[in-house]
């Protein structure tokens, strides 16, 4: 059995240079069908691992870290449903998603964070 499998990685756009959906996705198809003429063919793929950030993520001093992180996470949503109907039919079940480490929302994690002092008899030198 032959398949091929679409790795993309590290999606998360520079904000101050954003690159669209409609761009990223064209380029990927472009890819595609490049290769598929090639000896021996790479075949379209079966399904797409997408790793690492998604999304830029947002620093703890934007004015509206909740809507920046809403806006990035809809962008990336809209790219994954258009990357799901160009490759797979529709199929979401064949893009595999391992999030990174700017798709986590820092003003999250420190909001649920708890400082824990630790006595100095404790600490390691």
């Amino acid at each position: 059995m032959r398949f091929s499998i679409l790795h993309i990685s590290d999606l998360h756009r520079d904000l101050k240079d954003e690159l669209s959906n409609g761009p990223l996705l064209e380029s990927l198809i472009q890819d595609i069908e490049r290769y598929k003429d090639q000896v021996p063919p790479i075949l379209p793929p079966s399904l797409c691992v997408v790793s690492g950030d998604l999304i830029y993520g947002v620093s703890p001093r934007h004015p509206d870290p909740a809507a920046e992180l809403e806006r990035q996470y809809s962008q990336a949503v809209g790219f994954l449903i258009s990357l799901a109907d160009a490759f797979f039919n529709e199929n979401r079940e064949r893009v595999v998603l391992m999030p990174g480490n700017h798709d986590v929302s820092y003003p999250a994690v420190m909001a649920s964070a708890t400082p824990i002092d630790i006595p100095a008899s404790q600490r390691k030198a």
